[in-house]
């Protein structure tokens, strides 16, 4: 999972933001098959490991006991991007079966000051009808964020022999 890792940390350093974005949204695919290979649907198997290792960071408190919890990117939410960006190109998952409460995502680059944004969440109504919600991350900070969930995540299957035969059999490029 190195090389899989710091290729998404290396496009972030470079600006490569689409290429840091669609490699970050296939670690958990390739984590969560590495550790279960028998859960066959492949949607159950990313939604669980996204919320075993990243939902945390997307989980907000709303009052000072930190007792009112709420999340804004779920693994469901997380895998229907997966779905409309790998497959389509698309920020909307509006059309995503595995949408579970947002309609579309906006990324935005690192701020040239440095300054942090907050995740934010925008709801509108659409024709008088329709709540559509979506949400503002910032790119660099997602896909990190996603990569140290596979940090975590190679930590507790270090010892798992069964998980570390299934990583050799990982597509590895040979220098020439």
């Amino acid at each position: 999972m190195k090389q899989l890792k710091e290729d998404v940390r290396q496009a972030i350093k470079q600006g490569n933001w689409y290429s840091a974005l669609a490699s970050a949204l296939t670690l958990p695919d390739i984590c969560s098959w590495l550790e279960d290979p028998t859960i066959k649907s492949s949607k159950k198997r990313y939604i669980l490991w996204y919320d075993t290792y990243v939902k945390e960071k997307y989980t907000l408190f709303y009052d000072e006991s930190e007792k009112v919890k709420s999340t804004c990117l779920s693994g469901t939410d997380c895998y229907a991007l997966r779905c409309a960006y790998l497959h389509n190109g698309k920020d909307d998952i509006t059309e995503q079966d595995a949408r579970e409460s947002l309609n579309k995502f906006l990324f935005l680059t690192p701020s040239k000051s440095g300054e942090r944004s907050k995740h934010l969440l925008t709801k509108a109504v659409d024709d008088g009808t329709k709540v559509l919600t979506r949400l503002q991350l910032e790119v660099d900070k997602f896909c990190e964020d996603i990569c140290c969930g596979v940090d975590q995540w190679e930590i507790d299957v270090a010892m798992k022999d069964e998980v570390q035969k299934r990583l050799g059999q990982l597509l590895i490029i040979v220098e020439s």
